[in-house]
């Protein structure tokens, strides 16, 4: 039981700072930058991923 409290944190918080760093490699003057489509796909992929995560834990 502990170890199921002590992952959701965790696990949200690696969430966040992917994304958050994900932004900060692709600021706005580069958001023509054809990776910055690539990036804000993957940042995509690993929201939902965390979000299913978090909904089967319930």
């Amino acid at each position: 039981m502990t170890k199921g409290v002590h992952r959701v944190p965790a696990g949200s918080k690696r969430g966040r700072q992917m994304v958050s760093r994900g932004r900060a490699q692709f600021p706005g003057f580069l958001l023509d930058d054809p990776r910055a489509e690539e990036q804000r796909a993957w940042n995509d992929q690993v929201e939902a991923k965390r979000r299913a995560k978090e909904a089967k834990h319930g």
